[in-house]
């Protein structure tokens, strides 16, 4: 199946799988690498592959809580060095002790890290592996549905610095993704629903008939979020993978896939991360159309259709933790944005779906009360 989409002035073409277990080749610098669908025996086949490749240098950097999940029956003792996989760790010392283990074990680029865990335990194996000896390979198992659905893909590895999300970072690709769906049935409701934030943030991006796609699937899971959801996840890699092929480092159309995050990244350091990634994203995209809208580039019917899509994966946890936000606060952070330039803070908005582009707008009163409207509008609209 073909379409396409639209990015400022760019055409991006979309191309889908044809089975659910097909791989997905990612082009990429300096290599290109797959996304491999496999089941958990494959799994497990896999692993023990690696762990003979690299004989008595073999460890698994894992999730302390994926750890306590999966080390009997898939790691079959292996060794294993843990992270506490939380926002307040993903930091330069974390990452360096990542770098003490290997320069420990006398790693070379003849041996492969294996990294098993979601976002954050990605981006501390990618950074660490990436600055250590100017590379080491490493093969990534997502363990989240934010993971393998967005985060596993295109390479970018972040930090957070003196209370600012994602301040430092580099480019670190795998050579190898391995997702397997059943390790997504450990996960609580929060983190499922964080997991489709991205996902509809990239649906959104792919315009008319990946919405399509992602309303025929949904339709068929009956209240189990997990049903169906390899092609979910296919859809979403597809949709990311097409973007990334024309501008892997972020030069221009990438920053589309911000769209969301200037507002979800400065709320979620201010709530001491109790908003989920995903999540904070969902109400980013919720704030940035009423922006948009009054900014006049989005059509106030297509912001409500878009609303739809993206206010069921939204829990009342989360947004009652919005009347704790002072609008002031989130402004600074917002200014913090890596998209920004001088005193303008850019936004990445739909203009219409299956069109995207940058907003930018001064940081001002103005923009101040429409954020704080917005939160009202929020957390009215939920009671």
């Amino acid at each position: 199946m073909q379409n396409q989409f639209v990015i400022d002035d760019t055409v991006v073409k979309l191309s889908l799988p044809a089975n659910a277990t097909d791989a997905i080749t990612i082009r990429s610098v300096p290599y290109n690498y797959t996304v491999n669908f496999i089941s958990k025996a494959d799994l497990i086949k896999e692993l023990q592959a690696l762990a003979a490749h690299n004989k008595e240098k073999h460890f698994i950097y894992i999730d302390d809580v994926v750890d306590k999940l999966y080390t009997e029956d898939m790691l079959s003792g292996a060794p294993t060095t843990l992270i506490n996989a939380r926002e307040k760790n993903k930091n330069l010392a974390t990452a360096m002790k990542l770098v003490d283990v290997l320069q420990a074990k006398n790693f070379t680029k003849k041996e492969v890290i294996v990294s098993m865990g979601g976002g954050i335990t990605q981006d501390i194996t990618a950074f660490a592996r990436a600055v250590f000896k100017r590379g080491i390979n490493w093969v990534y198992v997502p363990t989240t549905l934010l993971s393998m659905a967005d985060s596993c893909i295109g390479a970018k590895s972040c930090l957070n610095y003196k209370g600012g999300k994602n301040q430092l970072g580099l480019f670190s690709s795998p050579a190898r993704v391995l997702i397997c769906d059943e390790l997504l049935r450990s996960l609580p409701k929060r983190d499922i629903l964080s997991g489709y934030g991205e996902i509809v943030k990239l649906v959104i991006v792919g315009g008319e008939t990946t919405i399509k796609l992602f309303e025929k699937y949904v339709s068929t899971q009956h209240g189990d979020v997990l049903h169906n959801i390899i092609p979910i996840i296919q859809l979403s890699l597809a949709v990311k993978n097409s973007v990334i092929t024309i501008d892997e480092f972020e030069a221009n159309i990438r920053k589309a896939l911000n769209y969301g995050h200037t507002v979800g990244h400065a709320i979620e350091p201010l709530l001491n991360y109790k908003i989920p990634h995903g999540i904070a994203i969902s109400i980013g995209m919720l704030v940035e159309n009423e922006i948009a809208v009054v900014y006049g580039s989005l059509a106030k019917n297509e912001s409500a259709v878009l609303k739809d899509l993206i206010l069921p994966y939204i829990d009342a946890e989360s947004i009652s933790y919005l009347k704790k936000l002072d609008v002031n606060d989130v402004l600074n952070n917002m200014k913090k944005d890596k998209k920004n330039l001088s005193d303008e803070i850019f936004l990445a908005i739909p203009y219409a779906i299956g069109k995207f582009g940058m907003l930018n707008v001064k940081a001002d009163n103005r923009l101040k009360e429409l954020l704080a409207n917005a939160f009202d509008n929020l957390i009215a609209g939920t009671k």
